[in-house]
């Protein structure tokens, strides 16, 4: 924090991005994108609880599923027991897979 403060206050010793004063005539330019061109992609993940209630969920979850397997994402042939992983001696990495369920485009 004392550093914080000292370099605020000798702004001198501190390396900072260049800047460029403005006129005043410049003029602002907005930098939000039109409304109409912002395809949002805010999800609502879901309970695992309310997943039921929604139309077509096992379909989407088998769909994902799917296509980790297809693509090679997951592969079942590597996977070992965790028992036969604890006897070896060498590092491992252990990876689990997480379902979640979201409501696309909330």
């Amino acid at each position: 924090m004392c550093r914080c403060v000292s370099n605020s206050l000798y702004v001198e010793d501190v390396p900072l991005m260049p800047t460029v004063i403005s006129s005043p005539e410049a003029q602002h330019q907005s930098n939000q994108p039109d409304q109409d061109d912002v395809f949002a992609a805010i999800h609502m993940l879901l309970d695992r609880k309310d997943w039921h209630k929604h139309e077509g969920w096992e379909e989407a979850i088998q769909k994902e599923s799917d296509g980790i397997l297809t693509n090679g994402i997951w592969l079942y042939d590597e996977v070992v027991p965790r028992s036969e992983l604890m006897k070896r001696k060498e590092p491992f990495h252990v990876g689990r897979i997480m379902t979640i369920l979201s409501i696309k485009h909330y």
